[in-house]
């Protein structure tokens, strides 16, 4: 399979040549999407398309990774973590590559500006940039074909791969809290892409220290990318987001 490159991505969706592909897209899916790229290693959205205005309500300068976690309809909050485990299950199983073969797919419901809840469907594929893991997603209003039920996850095969349908997720008890008070602090600055020697500033102690806090952490939790841990703790309860934001600030 060809490698996508995000720098491609932002070309499409940017150059008037492809004006009309952007047409072919709009009337497949329907007149309310917005795509954009985001970065799984600082937890940031790179970049955005400007439809996320129309879809959501909301300008794109003003929203981040936290905002749109929370904004997910409680009741699939913890669907949308299980199915971040799933797909790290899977990675372990056959290798962190075997996921650039597929196009993910699923859906949740999330609370726009004006409070209403609407059904949306994530397309994501996995893109290249110096080896950093990134996802493109493209994300379409579907509350008029599907309003009520539970979220689904399938993986439709790119290029020669088989897809995998409707694959079975299970919700489990949600588990205590796992981390200690300085743990916690950590996970907040981890949670706005600090690096070890940013955390080590802010919290005056050395950065292997905060090395090690942060092997912990991601042990405790079971989880191998900070996208993940993010679920985790919103979905669980884990951490308030009001903390987070309090603590990344001093």
């Amino acid at each position: 399979m060809n490698v996508i490159y995000s720098t491609d991505i932002k070309n499409f969706w940017t150059k008037s040549s492809n004006d009309f592909c952007k047409q072919v897209m709009t009337s497949c899916l329907s007149n309310r999407y917005f795509s954009y790229i985001f970065n799984l290693e600082t937890l940031k959205y790179e970049w955005m398309s400007e439809g996320v205005t129309n879809v959501l309500g909301y300008d794109k300068s003003n929203l981040d990774v936290l905002l749109a976690i929370d904004n997910i309809h409680p009741d699939d909050q913890g669907w949308h973590t299980i199915i971040e485990n799933k797909l790290q299950e899977l990675s372990e199983e056959f290798g962190k590559e075997w996921l650039a073969n597929y196009k993910i797919v699923c859906d949740f419901r999330f609370k726009t500006s004006s409070g209403l809840y609407i059904r949306l469907l994530k397309q994501m594929i996995q893109v290249c940039e110096s080896d950093v893991r990134k996802r493109y997603c493209l994300i379409s209003d579907i509350s008029f074909i599907k309003k009520n039920g539970e979220p689904r996850l399938s993986l439709i095969g790119l290029g020669d791969n088989d897809s995998i349908e409707d694959i079975p997720l299970q919700i489990n008890n949600i588990p205590a809290c796992p981390f200690s008070p300085r743990e916690k602090e950590i996970i907040s600055f981890i949670f706005y892409g600090l690096t070890s020697k940013e955390i080590a500033g802010r919290l005056s102690i050395s950065p292997d220290t905060v090395k090690n806090h942060k092997k912990n952490i991601f042990t405790k939790a079971s989880c191998n990318s900070s996208l993940q841990l993010l679920n985790k703790c919103i979905a669980y309860n884990w951490i308030e987001r009001s903390d987070i934001i309090l603590k990344s600030a001093k």
